[in-house]
């Protein structure tokens, strides 16, 4: 019954998708964002109210509901926009060329294989760790959900400045397409590594505060905050690839990520199996992240030489900046955790501490080490942020006029 009702909402799954791409090309984020709600609020409902009837079918008829309400929601925004630019709707089912259509699938090919390829790389991945003790492909799953943590907000940026990479290679700006992409270089990395370097020294404690409880033991608290300081080296990899993928979409170019995603899964399938016999379920963790740090370099370097779009040298030297900026952050951060760490007991609410304390210290050390080191996007994204507030916050001026 689960794999009936997946199968039923796959076809809803792609189609939201063309929907959420079509969307973005107006400019429309924010739909996409809440709309994911909507399959899980939809899985809770379906459980409470027909969870003793239907047993796991709850949860599958959740999941299908979700993607119908999600589907619906895409196509009343889609019909408003298509009025406000006088688009017919007729015009969505007419057929066109055999050259476009061509065209439409020599695109799409390329990125339908890049996605079953990532998922190759993942099967290999579990299957060499379900050979394992009991409890290590858990550990390792906790620890892979948690590096979400440092890709949600390069994601994002990568979604928003997708048009406007497309809108500056149609007009054939070059200069404004080499700024972009160095920009959002600059920012992947900016939100990434002095992140992951923090928590590098913090992940014992946000593990605990995570999944420290029920029958997550002590040891398996260390071997899962393990885990996860590994597979945090490969984080800003796959933040910037994620980043650079847009860039070649932008460019029409849908090869090369596949080929860099084929290479890095020929790669995962051929020092996998070795480095989980060899170094267990750490030897794995590394293997992935020297693999996707070799992805992205490959990545980075064809485009840097075939299209020109960023300079060696800047690359470097930024990369350099935020080195010493990760340097200066981990000190203050490792000196709180050796503090900390004279108490032997780690509950969950005495890591919730420690973390909001950390947290204070890296905005703080972080924002004045950014302002030493000439890095301007920090002062950017604290302006930002600024004038979001004052967007929420009501207008004095006229409060006071009406007064």
């Amino acid at each position: 019954m689960l794999i009936r009702c997946f199968s039923l909402a796959f076809p809803l799954m792609a189609w939201s998708g063309v929907a959420s791409g079509i969307l973005y090309v107006y400019r429309v984020f924010w739909l996409s964002a809440i709309a994911q709600l909507l399959p899980n609020s939809f899985v809770i409902l379906t459980v409470f109210v027909a969870g003793r009837e239907l047993g796991v079918g709850a949860l599958a008829l959740g999941i299908l509901l979700g993607y119908v309400a999600m589907l619906g929601l895409f196509s009343l925004v889609l019909i408003r926009i298509s009025r406000d630019s006088s688009i017919k709707l007729s015009s969505w089912f007419k057929l066109y060329s055999r050259e476009g259509l061509m065209k439409a699938l020599h695109l799409s090919v390329p990125l339908i294989a890049t996605i079953f390829i990532g998922q190759w790389g993942i099967v290999i991945i579990n299957r060499a760790l379900s050979e394992m003790p009991p409890g290590t492909l858990a550990e390792f799953g906790y620890a892979w959900k948690l590096l979400a943590l440092i890709g949600l907000l390069p994601a994002g940026l990568a979604t928003v400045i997708f048009p406007a990479f497309s809108d500056a290679h149609a007009r054939d700006n070059l200069v404004e397409f080499s700024r972009l992409v160095t920009r959002a270089y600059r920012m992947t990395l900016l939100l990434t590594l002095p992140l992951v370097a923090v928590l590098l020294v913090e992940r014992i404690p946000l593990v605990s505060l995570m999944f420290g409880r029920g029958g997550m033991t002590t040891r398996a608290v260390a071997e899962t905050g393990q885990l996860f300081g590994i597979l945090l080296v490969g984080a800003p990899a796959g933040a910037l690839n994620a980043a650079l993928c847009k860039v070649a979409f932008s460019m029409q170019d849908t090869k090369s990520p596949m080929v860099v995603a084929l290479i890095s899964a020929l790669a995962i399938t051929a020092l996998v199996p070795h480095a989980a016999v060899s170094g267990g379920a750490n030897g794995v963790a590394w293997v992935f992240s020297v693999i996707s740090w070799g992805g992205v370099l490959l990545m980075m370097g064809y485009q840097i030489f075939r299209y020109k779009i960023m300079l060696v040298f800047e690359v470097v030297r930024f990369f350099g900046t935020l080195t010493a900026l990760c340097a200066g952050l981990a000190l203050p951060v490792a000196a709180i955790r050796d503090l900390f760490e004279l108490n032997k007991l780690i509950t969950p609410g005495f890591a919730l501490v420690e973390i909001a304390l950390e947290g204070i210290i890296f905005i703080i050390v972080g924002y004045g080490l950014s302002r030493m080191l000439g890095i301007h996007e920090a002062s950017e994204m604290v302006r930002y942020i600024n004038w979001q507030f004052q967007q929420m916050l009501p207008d004095t001026k006229c409060h006071q006029q009406i007064k």
